[in-house]
């Protein structure tokens, strides 16, 4: 396992654990600064986060259609860096300063948009899991591949689909957050 799956992994399990404790009203989450500065930092996160999971897939199928080993090779080994220089904490200042700005509203139980929201995030989360286990092994089979053989492409194809359900509640988020009832 490569050492960014593993901080995404135990980056994953401390903000769930966050969220869920925040859920269970055993730990809240002060207002960081102002609320301006909060929603700055929670927008950039979101950015940082959500802009690299459309982003990285596209430079990979590029990369995939172009045919040529070492560029696939290559497009990974972004999609590896981005995950730890910009999914990763995209999605900690996303997260924490949610959190924060939740304080506003009495908590994370106290309104409905709130509480699908952290639901959503906790499905996203169980449901990288499958992206983050054909992405290891991706990995490995570039790694010592010659050509882009059936096995591979049957595992890209697998993180692809995995990848695009993932979206599915971050999109949710999004809408929830944006339509929010003030």
């Amino acid at each position: 396992m490569t050492v960014a799956t593993k901080i995404a992994l135990f980056n994953s399990l401390v903000l769930a654990a966050l969220v869920l404790s925040a859920m269970a009203g055993w730990i809240h989450f002060p207002l960081i600064g102002s609320y301006q500065f909060s929603k700055i930092i929670h927008l950039t996160g979101f950015v940082l986060f959500f802009g690299n999971m459309i982003a990285g897939p596209v430079w990979l199928l590029v990369a995939w259609y172009a045919g040529d080993l070492h560029l696939i090779r290559y497009g990974f080994r972004l999609v590896r860096l981005t995950d730890l220089w910009l999914t990763i904490p995209g999605i900690d200042l996303m997260v924490l300063s949610g959190l924060s700005l939740s304080s506003l509203y009495g908590g994370v139980t106290t309104q409905a948009w709130l509480q699908n929201s952290m639901l959503a995030l906790l499905a996203m989360w169980v449901l990288a899991l499958p992206v983050i286990y054909y992405q290891e092994k991706i990995y490995r089979q570039l790694a010592f591949a010659e050509t882009t053989a059936p096995d591979l492409e049957k595992n890209v194809n697998r993180w692809g689909v995995w990848g695009m359900l993932v979206l599915v509640p971050a999109v949710l988020v999004l809408y929830f957050m944006v339509f929010k009832p003030v």
